[in-house]
Order: C-alpha cells, then structure tokens, then sequence
C-alpha cells in the first residue's frame, strides 16, 4: 500500500516539532533551577533538589507521563528507550549543572563561565537529538489519540509570570 508522502511529512513534522517543544520545555525547566524548597523544608543534602534532574523527580514524570500517553504493552520496549533517553538527558544535565558551579571561594572567571555556559549549550543539543531519536520510534507506534495527548503532555510549560 503507498504512502502518502505529504501525511508522512505531515507526521514528522509533528514528531519533531511535540520533541523539540518537550526538550525546550525540559530545557528551561533543566536551567532554570530547582524551585525553593516549602518553608522549613531542605534536602538531606544540605539544600533543594535538583528540579528536573533529580532522579525522583525524573521518574515521577515518567510514570506519569506514561499513564497520560496510555502506553500499551506492545509500546513498552519502545517507551523504555525514550524513559532511558529522559534519563540520560537528566543525568548529563545534572553534570553540566555542576561543572558550570565555581569551586568554592574561588574568583569569578568570565572565560571559565563562557567557557561552562558553551558546554551546557552541547548538552541541550545532544539531550535534543538522543530524545528525538528516542521519540520517533514511540510516536510511530502511537495511535491517533495518542499523538493528542503527547501534543497536550509534551508542550514546553507556559512562561513565569513577569512582574
């Protein structure tokens, strides 16, 4: 049976577009830090979690982005590789994150922060296409409805209020 080849570009244009809205989306929340603890509370490490790329919180997301998209069984191979593709992303987001931190007492250097600042860039972009190549296999496999919900589920979050 033929393709059509203006819904198939139709298709992987939306792919990409719901990936590069998700990565964007994780990608603010990535750098734009973990939000203040409630009141009186701290991390047993001294301070607030990690935001997105704290492992708890990656896998909450996970968990419930899974019931939101109504992975089937036959998607669970494919959706484990974009849940480890999530995790990945976390994983050297979190070590761009400390990286780009100065060691303690030390002066503030403008190359070493430019320098960082390039490193999270690469980052992002290789988070971008290890998730996008973890999502076309899954979004191939997704019926109709599903492809709403990952639309709604996978938009980047609204901007912060401006004051």
């Amino acid at each position: 049976m033929p393709t059509d080849p203006h819904r198939t570009l139709k298709s992987t244009f939306l792919a990409a577009s719901v990936v590069l809205l998700f990565v964007v989306g994780a990608g603010t929340a990535f750098s734009a830090g973990p939000p203040p603890p409630p009141a009186g509370e701290q991390s047993g490490q001294g301070g607030p979690r990690g935001g997105m790329m704290d492992p708890q919180r990656v896998e909450e997301r996970l968990v419930s982005l899974k019931a939101d998209l109504k992975i089937t069984e036959a998607q669970t191979p494919t959706w484990n590789n974009f849940a480890d593709a999530m995790r990945a992303n976390a994983k050297a987001m979190q070590s761009a994150a400390t990286d780009m931190r100065p060691a303690e007492g030390a002066a503030p250097d403008a190359l070493k922060r430019m320098e960082a600042m390039d490193a999270m860039a690469k980052v992002h972009a290789q988070g971008a296409e290890r998730l996008l190549s973890a999502f076309r296999p899954l979004y191939a496999q997704m019926n109709d409805e599903q492809r709403q919900l990952a639309a709604q589920k996978l938009a980047p979050p609204p901007p912060p209020p401006r004051g």
